[in-house]
């Protein structure tokens, strides 16, 4: 799955917006509130909330799909999103890093645990553009890197092995949130993320008697649901 155009289309709309929008407001950065960047506080806004997370794992250039489907994994998700240019509080641009963490346990082959530090540069327009917007609803899309660190045990046919695999992957993310009280903070965020283009590594398939190298690919599809802290 590789969405190179709806994200080349989504980003030419906010850059279009953006572009409109700041040919009618000053940027002032030395300002606060609506005016400019202002000062540190007024630049970040804190966020957290819960996350479902799915990596499946398969084999690269067999007729063997997957080598590991792997289990949904529910976590927390918090992150810092930090503004890096805006006009008139509807339209910015920002950076935001983050920490999510996963997990998953069944009684056969013990617990996968997942760890993420995702950072994006994020275009947003509307509710959560800045921490000052009162927007109803907003929306966000989002480019950067996904840095994820995987256990995940399997059953090789004659006993529970482990898959320790860290990697760094382009990713994507595409963002609707909605302040229903339309006042600075408490917005809900629903996220989804995906990672573009999937991580591939060598692997070793050991068997009693035998080994095989393969190739494996690891994928990843993410939604949250976030709470806006100002």
């Amino acid at each position: 799955m590789k969405p190179t155009a709806p994200i080349a289309l989504l980003c030419a709309v906010l850059l279009s917006a953006f572009t409109v929008t700041t040919s009618r407001a000053q940027i002032a950065p030395s300002s606060g509130g609506s005016g400019g960047l202002g000062s540190f506080a007024d630049r970040v806004q804190f966020q957290g909330g819960l996350s479902l997370e799915f990596i499946p794992v398969s084999y690269v250039g067999t007729n063997v799909k997957f080598f590991r489907l792997a289990p949904l994994l529910y976590g927390f998700h918090v992150g810092m999103h930090y503004l890096l240019a805006q006009a008139n509080d509807q339209v910015s641009l920002a950076v935001e890093p983050g920490i999510n963490f996963s997990f998953n346990y069944n009684n056969f082959e013990g617990t996968t645990l997942l760890a993420q530090v995702p950072v994006y540069l994020i275009g947003r327009i509307g509710s959560r553009a800045t921490k000052y917007n009162e927007s109803l609803f907003g929306f966000g899309l989002g480019v950067g890197g996904n840095y994820t660190y995987i256990l995940l045990p399997y059953y090789d046919g004659f006993d529970i092995s482990r898959l320790n695999q860290g990697f760094l992957a382009p990713s994507a993310m595409a963002e609707i949130s909605i302040n229903p009280k339309r006042q600075q903070g408490g917005a809900l965020t629903l996220r989804f993320h995906l990672n573009v283009i999937p991580y591939e590594t060598d692997f070793t398939e050991v068997l009693p008697g035998s080994s095989t190298k393969r190739k494996l690919q690891y994928e990843n599809y993410g939604i949250s649901l976030l709470y806006q802290f100002n």
